[in-house]
């Protein structure tokens, strides 16, 4: 009986050491709320106008992604690959995902963006302009259109939105 108690004190220590090991807290891996409500306003040579509802208190949230393929089930199939345990495919990101307004990197709408994402603790409808499809190509057309939003330190990517058909 005596040794079952001098292993109990080391059982709870390894217990409590394998408990901070650095892993990081389930906050940074909350799942991101997807865009709701996407709608097209227009598609003309100032491009696809595009509105949506976002609500996205989350600490991870840095944007939404805009996706754009010729099929529904090639954008459904390009979505769920962007991410794989916490690894981006960046040949998904230049051939399916729109760039945003510099043109340098993704998400499409950063949260950084002036006047596009006014709130983020509240339902908030946005608009946003689409003019370059993925890979920085002129609009030329029918596409598929969904977006996500997106935590680009953690890789979190939500659900994604509805899947509309644009067409000129």
């Amino acid at each position: 009986m005596s040794r079952y108690i001098k292993i109990i004190p080391l059982i709870i220590l390894i217990s409590l050491s394998l408990g901070y090991c650095g892993i990081p807290s389930n906050e940074q891996y909350d799942d991101l709320n997807a865009p709701k409500n996407l709608t097209v306003q227009s598609y003309d040579a100032n491009g696809i106008k595009i509105t949506f509802t976002g609500y996205n208190p989350e600490t991870s949230f840095t944007g939404y992604n805009v996706y754009m393929a010729l099929s529904d089930a090639d954008l459904r199939t390009q979505k769920i690959n962007h991410v794989v345990n916490g690894v981006v495919n960046g040949t998904i990101e230049g051939s399916y995902i729109v760039q945003n307004k510099s043109y340098s990197n993704y998400p499409t709408i950063q949260d950084t963006d002036t006047g596009v994402i006014t709130a983020r603790s509240t339902p908030t409808s946005i608009t946003y302009i689409i003019t370059k499809a993925p890979g920085n190509s002129s609009l030329s057309g029918s596409y598929y259109i969904g977006l996500t939003a997106y935590g680009s330190s953690s890789h979190l990517e939500s659900g994604l939105s509805e899947v509309l058909l644009v067409t000129p």
